[in-house]
């Protein structure tokens, strides 16, 4: 049951908690260093040059590569978080929605079961009472909820305790609101601009998705705001491999890097195939992994403003294209295969991926890439069924190969 394009659509979100974290500011206090030329004036706010000589420990800067790339960074784990007021406060709040919410009731673990943890415990929650509302759990996608009354309908979208919902009858997404905020404490957001890091533009008659502020973070992140933008991601005909006597690189940075730029591609089709390259050298990165990965970084700079747009559209008819290599990793000698998946005005699916076994022909590579790409093909063809946009004829998969 595809959106009208003169019916009032609203893409929307929830949250349970109305918490806004920034990142923690570390404070700068007066410190005693404890030499005598300090000691002699308790209320001292300076110290002299000799003195920082004098009780200074020599490092190397080679020891501090990257650290200013994890300076702002989230805690990691538990002990971290709870030493700064900030993230207990946070902790405070979230737990106090939790309890509002009657997510769980704190009791002792029967004998010989395991805690299935809070996160289960909400989805059971929330579920239930979408049940309750007459809200049906897509079947190929357990995080959407539909709900169709004739010729309405609204689909919700859950991640954690945050929702994101949109429908085609303004009476249908108020009942919803109001429902939401009786039962649960929820906080609502207006119309939805960033979700989970995605931009989100709404126009009269189309939706624009894109990582434009996530991108220029990054740029700053790693201290690449002033470098010269790429034209392409990639060096054409680019060749990696583990190099074994090339120059090694700080891996922790390597792999933020890369996990960054893989975030990316949830908006960016047109650097799935790069960054799935450079994501294959996690364990031992060399420099020429790094220069690939800035490259990519560098290609994003210069398209800032490029994202995916949804316009309004009466074809709805689900169009995959397929391709792969022969033999393209020069380590493992196995195929890279990649797919996208278009509807209406813009691509909904897509992916680059080394294939787990090595092909022993291109004709083989390619039979195995659109055997993949099938699967794929019936999971979107059954959540658009669910959504009311059941596809009449079969889905033409169209693959590049040199036998034609």
């Amino acid at each position: 049951m595809p959106l009208d394009q003169n019916d009032p659509a609203t893409l929307e979100g929830i949250s349970s908690t109305s918490a806004s974290l920034d990142q923690p500011s570390p404070n700068i206090g007066d410190t005693d260093s404890g030499s005598s030329s300090s000691s002699n004036n308790p209320n001292r706010k300076t110290r002299s040059l000799r003195d920082l000589y004098d009780n200074t420990r020599h490092v190397n800067i080679g020891d501090l590569a990257g650290f200013d790339l994890f300076a702002d960074s989230d805690p990691l784990h538990y002990e971290e978080a709870c030493l700064d007021k900030k993230w207990r406060d946070a902790m405070d709040r979230e737990m106090d929605s939790i309890m509002k919410n009657n997510t769980w009731e704190l009791i002792d673990l029967p004998k010989g079961q395991k805690s299935i943890g809070a996160p289960r415990a909400w989805y059971s929650r929330i579920k239930g009472h979408f049940l309750d509302q007459g809200f049906k759990k897509c079947n190929y996608e357990h995080t959407l909820c539909i709900k169709k009354e004739g010729n309405t309908i609204l689909i919700v979208c859950i991640y954690v305790d945050d929702l994101v919902f949109i429908g085609n009858s303004l009476e249908k997404i108020n009942e919803f609101k109001d429902s939401m905020k009786e039962n649960f404490e929820m906080t609502y957001l207006g119309l939805s601009h960033y979700f989970l890091g995605i931009e989100a533009t709404q126009g009269a008659h189309c939706i624009t998705i894109s990582h434009k502020k996530y991108a220029r973070d990054l740029l700053q992140r790693f201290n690449m705001e002033d470098c010269i933008s790429a034209a392409t991601p990639m060096e054409f005909g680019l060749k990696l491999s583990k190099e074994e006597n090339g120059k090694e690189v700080d891996s922790t940075v390597y792999r933020s890097f890369v996990g960054c730029l893989m975030y990316l591609t949830a908006s960016r089709p047109d650097i799935m195939l790069p960054v799935t390259l450079v994501s294959r050298f996690m364990e031992h990165p060399k420099k020429q992994h790094l220069e690939a990965a800035r490259r990519i970084l560098r290609h994003v700079k210069g398209t800032l403003d490029h994202g995916i747009t949804y316009s309004f559209s009466h074809d709805f008819k689900l169009i995959g294209y397929s391709d792969s290599d022969y033999g393209g990793d020069i380590v493992d000698s196995r195929s890279t295969a990649g797919y996208v998946f278009s509807l209406g005005s813009g691509v909904i699916s897509w992916q680059s991926k080394k294939q787990k076994v090595v092909a022993l022909s291109s004709t083989e590579a390619e039979y195995m890439a659109l055997s993949s790409k099938g699967c794929q093909t019936l999971w979107l063809r059954g959540i658009l069924q669910e959504l009311g946009i059941s596809q009449s004829t079969c889905t033409q998969i169209f693959c590049v190969t040199s036998l034609l």
